[in-house]
């Protein structure tokens, strides 16, 4: 897309999508040692620290969804990318995503393709203020009554 604009996580969201992983971890590390798995524990705890803390980093640097004069591009539920034009007519959704992430699902009624945005984007001053800005007066988007965040 030709001069769209990207969108990251907040701060606030990004954490709490990854304190799950937190809890998960801390109750492990207290319950191997209680098994005799100590050095193992140790091991794997280290080996599984890098792992979540480079995700955390590439998360943080993410951008999720796109918004240009052209229409919003992001990723579905499961991954895939979505490109979905403003004359394209869509159905809204609210859905759970990426590890217990909240957002809307926007489905295309033309292409069947399903676009995820993490509440946490869609709600943020600057994201409402571009889609004014991109988005036709009509658009189902901009006409916040008409889906739950």
């Amino acid at each position: 897309m030709i001069d769209s604009t990207g969108y990251r996580l907040p701060q606030k969201a990004l954490n709490q999508a990854y304190l799950s992983y937190l809890l998960i971890f801390s109750v492990g590390l207290l319950i191997t040692p209680l098994l005799g798995l100590g050095t193992v524990a140790f091991k794997t705890a280290t080996l599984l620290a890098v792992l979540v803390a480079s995700l955390y980093f590439y998360t943080k640097q993410y951008k999720w969804v796109y918004l240009s004069s052209e229409g919003i591009q992001g990723l579905s539920p499961r991954g895939g990318k979505v490109v979905i034009g403003w004359d394209d007519p869509i159905t809204l959704k609210p859905v759970t995503a990426f590890n217990g992430i909240k957002g809307l699902a926007i489905q295309s009624v033309k292409n069947r393709g399903t676009l995820f945005i993490p509440t946490s984007i869609a709600i943020t001053v600057e994201f409402q203020s571009n889609l004014n800005h991109v988005a036709p007066q009509s658009h189902p988007l901009r006409e916040g009554s008409n889906y739950v965040l």
